[in-house]
């Protein structure tokens, strides 16, 4: 996404916005592609991902559907979604005002972008009324209720973290984002009339240094100068703040990554 105004703190135009999105893939792609698979995604699909971020899983959808599938992928700013992947379309569009066709879509899938729109129910209804009746939907959006240092993390970079994560969640919510709205998504799905078929949620326990960190060290980066300014932290503090991400004898526990599988009736 990109914003339409200063509210979503994730902007695709940031210079260090494709090494975030490698780092997400490698962290999330193996679990997006198994709960797609056990779906049954299968030729002939077509499909709709919101918010593909740098489209690893919009590209892996519409090999999954090729011979005569189709995958939309919607973006404001679908910068980094690639162009040359037969089946797969690229649309520069808000979501939230773009015009979905109803009882249209075998699949509809997101990846931590529900989280971000204060319109969120909203959005989710739109999309459980694009499903053909018997389409599938799989949510899977993050949540920091288990967002914490390793219980046996030493007492000041712990304290450390604690600190400056709790002033990023409450930046993000004063900007519209729902830091425990992954928990809550079973009952969103099923007040947008979807039936909820299966609910799963993991999380890691992560080394400095490590692909998870690496996404997240940049995710915060980028939230660095919102931040400072909004006094979550000072310049030398937020500097230790992001030093723990790469340092290997510094562990975390990522946040809950909740998935929700669901059909339209």
């Amino acid at each position: 996404m990109q914003p339409d105004d200063d509210t979503y703190l994730l902007d695709n135009a940031w210079e260090l916005a494709r090494a975030r999105f490698e780092g997400l893939e490698a962290a999330s792609d193996a679990e997006s592609i198994a709960n797609l698979q056990q779906l049954g995604v299968a030729p002939g699909w077509a499909c709709l991902e919101p918010g593909p971020g740098s489209g690893s899983i919009a590209a892996w959808l519409a090999r999954a559907v090729a011979p005569g599938g189709r995958v939309v992928a919607v973006d404001l700013d679908p910068r980094h979604v690639p162009r040359d992947v037969p089946g797969l379309e690229v649309v520069q569009a808000d979501l939230r005002t773009y015009e979905l066709p109803d009882g249209h879509f075998d699949l509809v899938h997101t990846r931590a972008f529900l989280v971000h729109l204060p319109q969120r129910e909203e959005v989710i209804a739109r999309l459980a009324r694009s499903l053909k009746p018997g389409g599938a939907a799989l949510f899977e959006e993050p949540d920091w209720s288990t967002d914490a240092p390793e219980p046996e993390a030493p007492p000041e970079p712990a304290a450390l973290y604690r600190r400056v994560m709790a002033g990023l969640m409450r930046l993000s919510r004063e900007r519209g984002m729902a830091d425990r709205f992954g928990l809550a998504l079973p009952a969103a799905a099923r007040r947008a009339g979807l039936v909820v078929r299966r609910t799963r949620a993991y999380t890691e326990v992560v080394q400095g240094g490590s692909a998870s960190a690496r996404f997240e060290r940049l995710t915060y980066l980028q939230f660095q100068a919102m931040a400072l300014a909004a006094g979550v932290a000072g310049p030398e503090e937020y500097r230790a703040f992001l030093d723990l991400f790469r340092d290997p004898a510094f562990s975390y526990v990522r946040p809950l990554i909740c998935c929700v599988s669901a059909t339209r009736p």
